[in-house]
């Protein structure tokens, strides 16, 4: 059984650095949220914003995009979501505290 827990570790480290990457490619400010593992089962929340000055800001595309990517990451099993600016159709940047 201990063989499984360190697998399960090693498998939600893996996501996590893939999850990552997949926001780092869309240029999302990680400080704004959080993305996290845990038996395979991705969790996001937070507020989904790109990093200032550097892109505009989040289309209605991008979510579903960056959704997509993460479901065919390899062992990702589920996607749990609870961002407070996306409510699965569009993007409120001013409740993230943007004016």
């Amino acid at each position: 059984m201990e063989l499984d827990k360190k697998f399960d570790r090693k498998v939600d480290l893996d996501i996590n650095c893939r999850v990552r990457r997949v926001l780092v490619r869309h240029w999302i400010d990680l400080g704004k949220m959080s993305a996290r593992s845990t038996r395979a089962v991705v969790t996001l929340s937070g507020s989904l914003m790109r990093l200032p000055h550097i892109s505009p800001e989040v289309d209605l595309a991008t979510p579903g995009s960056i959704l997509d990517e993460i479901r065919k990451i390899p062992d990702v099993r589920r996607l749990q979501i609870n961002l407070d600016n996306w409510n699965g159709q569009s993007v409120d940047d001013r409740s993230a505290g943007i004016a």
